[in-house]
């Protein structure tokens, strides 16, 4: 059971007893010594009566909230495949502590991993038609074996329709040879063109190819399902030879170490909660003992169902 502590200052009861006592000695004033108690002047003298009087104090005074809660871990994680594939080893079970990034459930790889030669294969394809290593990032198109050779054709014509035309000019050939030299050299320029664009496409093709490696890779490492805390395995789900797909829940871990406390209160008190209010708990297994803490988590709304804001601590 938790109890929240809120305080507000009120003038204490006692002020008012105080005032009604002042007031009613006021109003009467007490008989000399030795008169008589009954009027008639015999009988015994009236006694003294002494009257202490104190400040009325502002003062605050604690209010407690009890309600009911449940304990939690600070992290509880559910576990699930990010692949499809069958169940090889599930080298955990429930209560056993576990570390970050130990391995808890392993997956066949046969499939993953001919997927992934697959997927290097390809890259290693386009990398070849582009006559770059299959390793090498951000290629300069110039330095391609498609432009080198169109670049080199472009070269090549060029200089034969120079000599053709210092030779036209001289008179040697004919003209028509001329005009074929010409042709040669428009291809050759538009080869030089077209050989850079389809380096381009290869290139693009190639970051494509890698990322599709890469996704491969990651797939394969997939198949070592991992705990992403430290902590204990409350609840475990899978078991050797299943088939699980994606999403599927495999194992719930609870980071334990620091506890937090989760219930509602009456949205009565709405206006009395605040962060850091202390918080005493009290638990069936430990009579006897409290806790003590603070509250953390206030709820911006009540719960419509039942009037409660959900706080935590």
């Amino acid at each position: 059971m938790g109890m929240l502590a809120s305080s507000k200052l009120r003038a204490p009861a006692a002020a008012f007893v105080a005032l009604a006592i002042l007031a009613g000695c006021g109003n009467k004033d007490l008989p000399p010594k030795g008169a008589a108690g009954n009027g008639n002047g015999g009988g015994k003298p009236a006694e003294e009566i002494s009257v202490s009087v104190s400040p009325a104090l502002r003062t605050a005074i604690p209010r407690k909230i009890e309600f009911v809660g449940s304990l939690a871990g600070t992290e509880q994680v559910t576990l699930s495949s990010e692949i499809e594939g069958t169940v090889e080893t599930v080298r955990n079970d429930l209560g056993d502590p576990v570390r970050k990034a130990q391995v808890l459930v392993l997956l066949v790889e046969d499939e993953f991993l001919q997927r992934k030669e697959q997927a290097r294969a390809e890259l290693d394809q386009v990398s070849a038609r582009l006559g770059i290593p299959p390793g090498t990032e951000g290629a300069d198109i110039e330095k391609t074996s498609l432009v080198r050779k169109a670049l080199a054709e472009f070269d090549n014509a060029r200089k034969d329709l120079e000599r053709r035309k210092d030779l036209a000019g001289k008179n040697l050939i004919a003209m028509k040879d001329v005009d074929d030299a010409e042709a040669r050299f428009l291809v050759a320029e538009a080869n030089v063109r077209a050989a850079r664009e389809e380096a381009n496409n290869l290139l693009a093709t190639l970051r494509g190819k890698r990322a599709s490696l890469a996704i491969a890779e990651k797939k394969l490492r997939d198949t070592r399902v991992k705990s992403p805390i430290d902590g204990y395995i409350e609840s475990r789900m899978v078991s050797t030879g299943e088939y699980v797909k994606v999403g599927t829940p495999l194992f719930r871990i609870v980071d334990d170490r620091t506890i937090r406390l989760l219930g509602e209160v009456p949205e009565f008190y709405a206006a009395s909660l605040a962060a850091g209010l202390p918080v005493e708990l009290s638990v069936d297994g430990r009579p006897g003992k409290t806790y003590r803490g603070t509250l953390k988590r206030i709820s911006p709304a009540s719960n419509a169902a039942n009037r409660a804001i959900q706080v935590e601590g």
